[in-house]
Parts: structure tokens; C-alpha cells; sequence
């Protein structure tokens, strides 16, 4: 089973039973890979069963499982591309193609035997009223899964406020994101913060008008070299992130299914 490079730093974060926490920056090829390389890494090993955890909504779980059992044909990943998750109007990264890519590459290596499994964690439309009970409602879904399955691995990508671990945010002091009652539940939990060297990604912005434009957007970072890696800190920061992610130059990933 190719996986790709090992992202140095990763392989003890997923250890069975471990709940690791990725945030990123939506809209980029960059983040879901690295994902999928950790996942496809930690599944190598003899008797390791990893669940990889995306945020979107649950009612395209089944869409998604349909096509992870499937050979992969063309009309399969049409199909996939026919759930509501890729075909809403608002493309903010999430649904990217990135993102697709992703489920085909757990889909073969699935069909190489690797016990992989993929979530869907995000409330569906309508469920929630505010952006404190929608990370509630994930948290809750994280949860269940970790005691669901205790075993196995569970590596979680979210935006990077979502995996904070502690309450608040510069624009809200009282939001409480999807981390801190997974950190709760599960105080072993590791959680990633985003790093880049800077580079494209896919946004959905306002503009000073009052709009959202979605478009391809410019990032920065810093240059710490071409290869992926996780760096941990001596402790915990201010939102609660364990450490960060690198994952070097990104690029920005459009959506998979066109706006109209």
C-alpha cells in the first residue's frame, strides 16, 4: 500500500485509541493530502484501524460510504459528487476537489485492505441556529465515535478554530469551538494547529460591501522547508493547540463541483 512520505512527528500521535485534532485553512491541496498520508501511515501498521473524521454534514454519509465500497468508476465518483456536500452553492473550501481526492485515495487504499473508515461530522442544514451549538453538535459526534470505537485511530480535520481546545476566540470570548469538549472527554487529545509557508488556498470572503466573493486568495506564512511535519510545543498555547502541522507551500484546490 503506497502512502507517500511519512510526515515526520505524526506516527506517535496515532497510536490506537489517540484522537488527533487537524486544523487547516480551508481551500487547499495541501492539508486534506497530509491527512491522508497520516492515516494511510498509521492504517500500515499490523491490526491499526484508523477513522478519518471531515467536516461535512451527516446526511452525506451514506453517499460517502457508498462510494468508499465502490471500484472508483467514473460514474462512482459522479455519484459522490451528487451529495449535497458538493453540490450546495456556498464552496468555501470544504467541498473542495482536494477533498474528493481525498475520499478516492482512502477508497484504494481500502481496496488494498486498510481498515480506514471515514466520518461525517458536521450538523446537517437547519440543525443548528448558532456557531456555538453547531461545534457542540460536532464535538458530540466526535465523542460518540472515540467510544464507538476505541481502538482505533481517530484523526479529525476541521478548520482551525473548530480544534481549538480552549474557550474563546479574538472576535467572541465566549465561544466555546468543537475542541474543548472533546479535550474533556478525552484529555489524551492532541490537537494541530495549521502552519504554511504561505501560498494560494480556495476562500469565501466578505467584501467590504457587505458580499461574499469566493475565489482563489493569497496566504502567509513562513518558509521552514518543502517537506511536511508536526511540530509539538513544550505545552499548550492560548487556544489550546498542542502544536502545528507544516505542510510547506500551499495551493489553492476549487471546488469539485463548479458554482453554477
Amino acid at each position: 500500500m503506497e502512502c507517500g512520505p511519512s510526515i515526520e512527528g505524526a506516527t506517535p500521535l496515532t497510536e490506537p485509541g489517540a484522537v488527533l485534532l487537524i486544523g487547516e485553512m480551508h481551500g487547499t491541496n495541501e492539508a486534506p493530502e497530509a491527512v491522508g498520508r497520516i492515516a494511510c501511515h498509521a492504517a500500515r501498521r499490523p491490526e491499526r484501524s484508523v477513522i478519518v473524521a471531515l467536516e461535512i454534514a451527516k446526511d452525506n454519509q451514506a453517499a460517502v460510504d457508498t462510494f468508499l465500497a465502490s471500484d472508483g468508476s467514473s460514474e462512482a465518483r459522479l455519484a459522490v459528487l451528487q451529495a449535497p456536500h458538493f453540490v450546495q452553492p456556498f464552496k468555501d473550501g470544504r467541498s473542495s476537489a482536494a477533498m474528493v481526492d481525498l475520499l478516492e485515495s482512502i477508497r484504494g487504499w481500502r481496496s488494498q485492505g486498510a481498515a480506514i473508515d471515514v466520518l461525517c461530522y458536521d450538523v446537517n442544514p437547519g440543525w443548528h441556529t448558532t456557531g456555538v451549538q453547531r461545534d457542540a453538535v460536532m464535538a458530540e459526534s466526535i465523542v460518540a465515535a472515540r467510544h464507538a470505537h476505541a481502538t482505533a485511530a481517530l484523526v479529525v480535520l476541521s478548520g482551525n478554530i473548530h480544534n481549538r481546545t480552549k474557550p474563546g476566540t479574538p472576535w467572541d470570548p465566549a465561544f466555546v469551538p468543537m475542541g474543548v469538549p472533546v479535550r474533556e472527554a478525552f484529555p489524551h487529545t492532541i490537537s494541530l494547529d495549521f502552519d504554511s509557508a504561505g501560498g494560494t488556498f480556495w476562500a469565501c470572503m466578505a467584501t467590504p460591501e457587505g458580499e461574499t466573493k469566493c475565489g482563489t486568495a493569497q496566504g502567509s506564512g513562513t518558509e521552514r522547508g518543502s517537506s511536511a511535519f508536526v511540530e509539538l510545543f513544550d505545552e499548550a498555547d492560548d487556544a489550546g493547540f498542542d502544536g502545528t502541522l507544516y505542510v510547506g507551500t500551499t495551493t489553492a484546490s476549487e471546488p469539485a463541483v463548479p458554482s453554477m
